[in-house]
C-alpha cells in the first residue's frame, strides 16, 4: 500500500473514532442531565404520600383529643349540675344527725367570728 492511501485510511479512522467518541460523550451527558426527572417524581410522590399519611394521623389524633375534651367538659358539667342540686337541697325540719353524730340545731344559727349570719331572722 502506498503511503497516501495508508495515511488517508488512518486519518479517516481517527476522524471516525474522534466523532464517535464525541457522540458517545454528548449522549452520556444528555442522559445524565435528563434522567433525574423520573427519580425526582418518585421522590416527590413518596414525600407527598408521607405527608398525606402524617396528615391523616394528625387528624385522627385531633379527633381523639376533641372527643376526650368533650367527655371532660360533659363530666364537669354533670358534676357542676349535681353540686348545684345538692347545694339547693333544703333539709327537713327537726334535728338532724351529722356524720360525726352531733345533732344540728336549725333553730339557732351557728355563731361566726362576727356574730350570726346576716340573713338570720328571730
Amino acid at each position: 500500500m502506498s503511503h497516501k492511501i495508508r495515511y488517508r485510511l488512518l486519518t479517516l479512522n481517527a476522524r471516525f473514532l474522534r466523532n464517535l467518541l464525541a457522540v458517545i460523550g454528548i449522549a452520556g451527558f444528555m442522559s445524565a442531565c435528563s434522567g433525574s426527572g423520573k427519580t425526582e417524581n418518585n421522590v416527590n410522590q413518596d414525600s407527598l404520600n408521607k405527608a398525606k399519611e402524617q396528615q391523616s394521623l394528625d387528624s385522627i389524633a385531633m379527633v381523639k383529643e376533641d372527643s376526650l375534651a368533650q367527655v371532660r367538659a360533659d363530666s364537669l358539667a354533670k358534676v357542676r349540675k349535681d353540686s348545684i342540686a345538692r347545694a339547693n337541697y333544703k333539709p327537713l325540719p327537726g334535728n338532724m344527725v351529722t356524720k360525726y353524730g352531733v345533732p344540728v340545731n336549725t333553730d339557732r344559727p351557728m355563731q361566726t367570728k362576727y356574730g350570726p349570719p346576716s340573713d338570720f331572722q328571730n
